[in-house]
């Protein structure tokens, strides 16, 4: 059986918002993950590293499609809202928990079959952390390996939610003063478009394809009607170039 291992975390706004709202995107998988298990990976037993995997409804979809996970995500709260099926599979064969900032995780080189990210890239910001991101994936996935990464698109700036910091680079930050926003209110994001994407993938990544996608926010995120308010998403699919060993 193996160990979860259990690294330093961080008091943020993620470990807040699991803890008082709990699985905030219901227990579905995401469509992002649907599409990459019967798309791309077209099989079982690969060898997945998904990165931020919150309580992990992604990764329990790759456990129950034959695949070995190894889920990563900082806010150790995650951990305690996770599905009941999550955490039968954690400790055994099917899926690795680790409660780490994934630049602290200990993950092979070469390691991995695939690699997949819902919806993080946009809260990675500035200092060196996206590059670390594209660096990681790139490293551990095995020559041919295959990557799906989305984040919050350009599209999704809401004006009434958010006030530009940078518009031409894609930063803005949820308004201060809207309460219902609740821990949100202060965060920064860092929106994505195709172009950005491509620049920070395609120098070790080929057989790239993009797409917009569209999903609710969160659950407790609803407009004056008790509509959910969507969000939009690009994603990248892509195939590790090959290396020399």
């Amino acid at each position: 059986m193996n160990q979860m291992t259990v690294k330093a975390t961080h008091k943020d706004v993620w470990e807040r918002r699991f803890a008082s709202e709990g699985r905030l995107w219901g227990d579905e998988a995401s469509s992002p993950a649907k599409y990459f298990t019967r798309s791309v990976l077209q099989g079982n037993g690969a060898r997945i590293l998904e990165i931020g995997a919150g309580y992990g409804r992604d990764s329990n979809w790759f456990a129950e499609n034959g695949h070995k996970v190894t889920a990563v995500d900082r806010a150790a709260n995650a951990l305690t809202v996770a599905t009941s099926d999550l955490l039968d599979k954690i400790g055994s064969r099917d899926v690795i928990y680790v409660a780490a900032d994934f630049r602290d995780a200990s993950i092979g080189a070469k390691s991995q079959d695939a690699f997949f990210s819902h919806r993080v890239l946009h809260l990675l910001g500035n200092n060196g952390v996206v590059e670390a991101f594209a660096t990681l994936a790139a490293r551990s996935l095995k020559t041919e390996g295959r990557l799906l990464v989305t984040a919050r698109s350009f599209d999704d700036f809401k004006p009434l939610q958010m006030d530009w910091i940078d518009e031409a680079a894609g930063v803005a930050k949820y308004k201060e003063d809207v309460a219902e926003l609740g821990d949100r209110r202060g965060q920064t994001l860092y929106f994505w478009n195709e172009e950005k994407l491509r620049n920070l993938f395609e120098n070790d990544f080929d057989d790239i394809s993009i797409v917009n996608g569209q999903e609710i926010e969160s659950v407790g995120n609803v407009d004056d009607d008790g509509l959910p308010i969507m969000t939009n998403y690009v994603s990248i699919s892509a195939r590790r170039k090959y290396t020399p060993s």
